[in-house]
């Protein structure tokens, strides 16, 4: 048990700061990105000992934190739903011209997360460790504990439903052009 405690606290100490970029790639709230983390360890430290045998244990801190975030995700959006509320959300960082143009970013993260927090969670996962968090199929695969083939799907159909699901929020330059 001992050696359990050891093992997993070095492994959580090592992997901090990018458990809580991948957390708050998903929630881009404080308050939520601290709730998630804290589920997060919470169950990294029930199931300790499935990181001792897992091939890679950083990958499956990595997808418990990502599940973590998407649960909080999901919940926010309940929330919101059932008191009519959309939750602040933070401005997407970057060089905008006008107060309407960061109004619309805004908008468009709200709605982006929104879409996300709706693909199934197997989806989401290999989504966001893909395409977020730039792990190879091999690794999520292992995190997941399915093939790489698997991961491929899931990650494609996830981007399949985000593309039909967020069509409407592709820029277009001033002469009108999709870019």
């Amino acid at each position: 048990m001992g050696n359990d405690h050891e093992e997993i606290t070095q492994l959580v100490q090592g992997s901090r700061q990018e458990m809580i970029r991948a957390i708050w790639r998903v929630v881009r709230n404080p308050e939520d990105a601290e709730d998630a983390l804290q589920e997060a360890l919470g169950k990294i430290w029930r199931k300790r000992a499935r990181f001792s045998d897992h091939p890679n244990p950083k990958a499956l801190l990595l997808r418990v934190s990502l599940d973590a975030a998407c649960d909080q995700l999901r919940k926010r959006i309940r929330e919101s739903n059932r008191h009519r509320d959309w939750p602040h959300m933070e401005t997407i960082r970057g060089c905008f011209a006008s107060a309407s143009e960061k109004l619309l970013a805004k908008e468009q993260m709200a709605e982006v997360l929104q879409s996300i927090a709706k693909l199934p969670r197997n989806q989401t996962i290999a989504v966001l460790m893909h395409d977020v968090e730039d792990k190879s199929y091999a690794e999520i695969s292992q995190a997941l504990n399915c093939s790489e083939t698997t991961v491929r799907s899931r990650v494609s159909r996830a981007r399949g439903r985000l593309a039909k699901n967020l069509v409407h929020l592709r820029f277009t330059d001033t002469g009108g052009e999709m870019v």
